[in-house]
C-alpha cells in the first residue's frame, strides 16, 4: 500500500479543501511523490518541514487525513453510498 502512494489521492484532496484549485495541488502532490521515490520514503514519513518546501498550506492535521486507516475507511464509505 505505502509503495503505491495510496494516500497521494487523500492529499491531492486535502490540498484541495485548503483553497488550492485541483490542478495546483494534483501538480504539488507529483513532485511530492517523486521526492518521496528519490528518497525512499512515503508520503506520511515526510516532517512536516519537508512538506512544508511544497507550498505553506501544510500544517499538521496533513497527517491525520493521510493516515492509512483512515484513507481506507474514506473509501470504502465513499463506495457505499
Amino acid at each position: 500500500v505505502k509503495k503505491g502512494f495510496l494516500n497521494a489521492t487523500e492529499l491531492a484532496d486535502y490540498l484541495v479543501l485548503k483553497g488550492v484549485p485541483f490542478r495546483d495541488a494534483h501538480g504539488i502532490v507529483g513532485r511530492i511523490v517523486l521526492y518521496c521515490e528519490d528518497r525512499n520514503k512515503s508520503i506520511e514519513e515526510l516532517s512536516l518541514e519537508e512538506l512544508k518546501e511544497f507550498g505553506d498550506y501544510f500544517d499538521s492535521s496533513v497527517y491525520e487525513y493521510i493516515d492509512y486507516e483512515k484513507t481506507l475507511s474514506r473509501g470504502i464509505k465513499k463506495e457505499m453510498k
